[in-house]
């Protein structure tokens, strides 16, 4: 009868390892891209990626918290221009660097994200020309550690950033294809 008794202990502590295991093989990068065709120039659309300064008249994520603080360092635009930004809840504190600036064709950042979470992602937009005016390509890339991959089990990361991505991709189209006069 002890026997019965130590074997459930092992068999869950088993099945625990076992889980665990299965979580971290899970893929460790991700990516979510997404595009938007744009009646505007890659040069217009270019001034709006560029210039950090911009980023709350179309970041999806600016309605979270009205009263973000933000700040900002370093050039106005271009490479190593920086945006800081701490609030609360959901939209917590962090920083977006410039790394690489090429007129009118792509913009690359780093994010670091420091609370409630720390990680960082890298960001970047492309920008071609297109039959409308231009075509704009938003890509997220990352490391997913363990909490990530099991969050990963129970919801689609490509959807909901993507999701956010899309609305934050239709703000900016209609931000530049606005009449200069509106």
């Amino acid at each position: 009868m002890s026997a019965l008794w130590r074997k459930p202990p092992f068999l869950i502590a088993g099945a625990l390892l076992a889980f665990v295991i299965f979580v971290q093989l899970r893929p460790g990068r991700y990516r979510t891209v997404r595009t938007v065709e744009v009646a505007a120039t890659p040069e217009a659309l270019y001034r709006r990626i560029e210039d950090l300064r911009q980023w709350q008249r179309w970041s999806p994520w600016n309605e979270l918290d009205p009263q973000v603080k933000r700040k900002y360092e370093g050039p106005r635009r271009g490479i190593g221009a920086t945006y800081s930004w701490e609030g609360t809840g959901a939209i917590g504190q962090g920083k977006v660097t410039i790394l690489e600036a090429e007129e009118p064709l792509q913009v690359v950042y780093r994010v670091e994200f420091i609370a409630p979470w720390h990680a960082t992602v890298q960001q970047s937009f492309l920008i071609s020309k297109a039959a409308s005016g231009s075509r704009l390509t938003w890509a997220i890339a990352g490391e997913r550690r363990f909490w990530s991959k099991l969050f990963g089990l129970f919801s689609d990361a490509d959807e909901v950033l993507g999701a956010d991505m899309e609305r934050g991709l239709a703000m900016l189209k209609q931000l530049v294809e606005r009449p200069a006069s509106s």
